[in-house]
């Protein structure tokens, strides 16, 4: 996937297959298990954050390697920084979107049109049932994004 030599991910065992499908080489059921515990050290070049769970940070600085990158969406810069000073040879990034418009819309268009992008729509909703959406939203448990059609009621 993308490039990496080896692809671990975590999620429910009901996704195993789908995730299997995106590239990943081995799949941690986050129910039974904690990442943590299951990569043994050193062998993790980039850990890639998109929960944001507290402590995630922390973690990933134990397992990561040598020269290792910790990237979160999470806005909070400071995001495990006490592992950071016991690690310097470990690298953190943080990514905030905090302005969205046009301008990252067409950039993300000219990457869809490119064939670069590929998402999973888990479901699809009209304007009336915007409240059944943020809903399905809230369960933090559906395969794919959730879309909003504006000419659908």
């Amino acid at each position: 996937a993308m490039g990496a030599a080896r692809v671990i991910t975590t999620c429910s065992p009901s996704n195993f297959d789908y995730v299997r499908s995106l590239g990943a080489d081995q799949v941690i059921d986050y129910h039974t298990q904690n990442w943590w515990e299951v990569i043994p050290f050193g062998v993790v070049n980039v850990i890639y954050d998109c929960v944001c769970e507290l402590g995630t940070g922390d973690h990933a600085y134990q397992i990561l390697a040598d020269g290792g990158r910790f990237v979160t969406i999470q806005n909070s810069p400071l995001a495990g920084a006490a592992s950071v000073a016991k690690r310097p040879s470990v690298h953190q990034h943080s990514f905030l979107l905090s302005q969205t418009g046009r301008d990252q819309l067409d950039i993300l268009k000219e990457i869809a049109e490119a064939g670069h992008l590929n998402v999973t729509i888990d479901s699809v909703f009209g304007l009336t049932s915007v409240p059944s959406a943020f809903n399905a939203s809230m369960t933090a448990h559906t395969l794919g994004k959730i879309a909003i059609d504006t000419q659908a009621q």
